[in-house]
């Protein structure tokens, strides 16, 4: 079985500010560091520290050798990662506030450059029941998911940053979705004007509209749930003071599919992906701050 990310690579600018920026509002950042990130860079980076073989593919623009430096020191195949160096390469603008959390601006650069001959080409190499986790900080979704979905390939989808062009994908192929409160109403057709619904009725609603599929529901400090037409799993958090969130959802991810991978239960799964986010958090930085297997499973 093989596990192809085709995803996103970027170069994070984090400022460290006393709050967000409102509307016509000038602050002094306190610190700015670059980090390397992207949500699909992360989650490649998560499952290799997790101890899964994972195979990267996506494009980079210009500047970007640092990106494919961190993913073969952590082990990461970069066969199909394509270098596009008259683009620029994607990266973020990342606000972190003093509680640690973070307020994010996606440029997409080389990462909006696949075309479907890539798609095609990349993913010759793959069939039935090899796994597949897409993000939506990519184009060509429509294509990639169609060519996995022909191949039998089981489709792993965090369908962030949430956006209309959702809507337009062939989301019937995906076998699990990854989502937070906003991305599942998003999905389900709530209003966000709405008081938050229970986590009870928030799956209740993911499974009516898409009945196929199984759902991981994350809630932050609140926990997780997995949920299928017959199941239901809760984890709760362990809880940490955050020094900075960012990449911690992309790490959940990747060490929640490392898990499923190596034959745990969805609530083992949950575990060990809860305990990977919260030394996540404890550390600054998207990559740099994804434990390593030995850490999670020493994690109390």
């Amino acid at each position: 079985m093989k596990v192809l990310n085709f995803g996103s690579m970027n170069l994070d600018y984090v400022y460290t500010v006393d709050h967000f920026l409102t509307k016509g509002e000038t602050q002094a950042a306190t610190g700015r560091t670059t980090y390397t990130g992207g949500k699909g860079l992360n989650q490649s980076v998560a499952l290799a520290r997790a101890g899964v073989f994972v195979y990267h593919a996506g494009n980079v623009g210009a500047g970007g050798e640092v990106l494919l430096r961190e993913l073969a020191e952590s082990n990461v195949d970069t066969t199909y990662v394509r270098r596009q160096d008259d683009l620029p390469t994607g990266h973020t603008v990342i606000q972190i506030d003093r509680e640690g959390d973070n307020c994010i601006l996606v440029f997409g650069g080389a990462n909006r450059s696949v075309t479907k001959e890539q798609v095609d080409e990349t993913l010759e190499a793959f069939g039935e029941g090899d796994f597949l986790l897409l993000q939506n900080e990519i184009n060509g979704l429509q294509d990639i998911m169609a060519a996995a979905a022909n191949r039998g390939m089981r489709i792993f989808f965090n369908p962030s940053p949430m956006d209309e062009s959702i809507f337009a994908l062939p989301l019937e192929t995906v076998d699990t979705f990854v989502v937070n409160e906003v991305e599942a109403a998003a999905l389900t057709g709530a209003d966000p004007e709405e008081p938050a619904a229970e986590a009870e009725q928030i799956l209740h609603s993911l499974l009516e509209a898409y009945p196929d599929s199984t759902f991981v529901l994350t809630l932050g400090e609140e926990g997780a749930w997995y949920a299928d037409r017959e199941t239901r799993v809760f984890q709760p958090a362990y809880r940490e003071v955050a020094v900075d969130t960012t990449g911690a959802g992309d790490t959940f991810l990747g060490y929640y599919v490392a898990g499923l991978l190596r034959g745990d239960t969805p609530a083992e799964a949950l575990d060990l992906a809860s305990r990977a986010a919260a030394i996540c958090i404890n550390r600054p930085g998207a990559a740099p701050s994804i434990p390593v297997l030995k850490e999670v499973e020493a994690f109390q």
